[in-house]
């Protein structure tokens, strides 16, 4: 992270890189209205230690600070002087690291949009925006199952083998990325996606099978996500 990110708080300046990461992202996130109250959880992952900065439970995400991020080992242990709990959901961080070695960032959010397509069980999975299909895919609904559970844990870590972004049944969304910025990108474009076919309605019409096909002979990155995204948006296409 760079000094420029983190002049919005010059005492984000004397923290460590993870934590004062965590706090720029949750403050972006209230800023943007990506996050209510005191849902939703974020962390990362240092790939070289194994070491997991993780938001800690209760708190509003922009609230953050050096005694309200958990940092913890990749089997839970704490790694810190434990000030706080990290946040109850913290089992889908780990069980989505534990299984998947691409995966260096976590979001967990309710954004407005995106959670009322969860409410009404309404996958994002037709081809409707060259972006969204490329930098997204598609977004399955995944069945409800209790905040916090390990049943919860499991379906994720289990589907996040095949997509970057999930919505959950009833309750909010989850998405990944190879770092936070990867992962904060594909959160606002899952929302604006969200908006954008929610606003569009029954009038939304998808890309042709053509375009389709030329897309990802452009965009594909080789990764067994754009495969599993390439199959099921032409499958989607008309």
């Amino acid at each position: 992270m760079s000094k420029s990110q983190m002049r919005m708080d010059d005492g984000l300046l004397n923290l460590p890189a993870g934590d004062a990461l965590l706090c720029v992202t949750g403050r972006r996130m209230v800023q943007q209205g990506l996050v209510q109250a005191t849902a939703g959880n974020i962390s990362i992952l240092d790939p070289k230690t194994q070491q997991v900065w993780v938001s800690g439970s209760g708190y509003n995400l922009a609230e953050l600070s050096g005694e309200t991020v958990c940092r913890l080992s990749l089997n839970g242990k704490r790694l810190d002087a434990e000030v706080g709990r990290p946040s109850s959901e913290w089992p889908i961080h780990q069980a989505i690291y534990q299984q998947n070695l691409r995966v260096g960032a976590v979001i967990h959010s309710h954004p407005v949009y995106a959670t009322a397509c969860a409410i009404a069980h309404q996958p994002l999975d037709i081809p409707y925006v060259a972006e969204a299909m490329v930098l997204l895919g598609p977004v399955p609904v995944l069945p409800y199952c209790p905040p916090g559970s390990e049943e919860l844990a499991q379906q994720i870590a289990q589907a996040m083998m095949q997509y970057r972004a999930v919505m959950l049944a009833n309750h909010g969304v989850i998405v990944v990325g190879h770092d936070m910025r990867d992962a904060y990108y594909r959160l606002e474009l899952l929302e604006a996606t969200a908006r954008m076919v929610m606003i569009a309605g029954e009038r939304a019409k998808p890309l042709p099978k053509k375009h389709v096909e030329d897309i990802w002979v452009k965009y594909h990155d080789g990764s067994p996500w754009h495969d599993h995204a390439q199959t099921v948006f032409l499958g989607m296409a008309k």
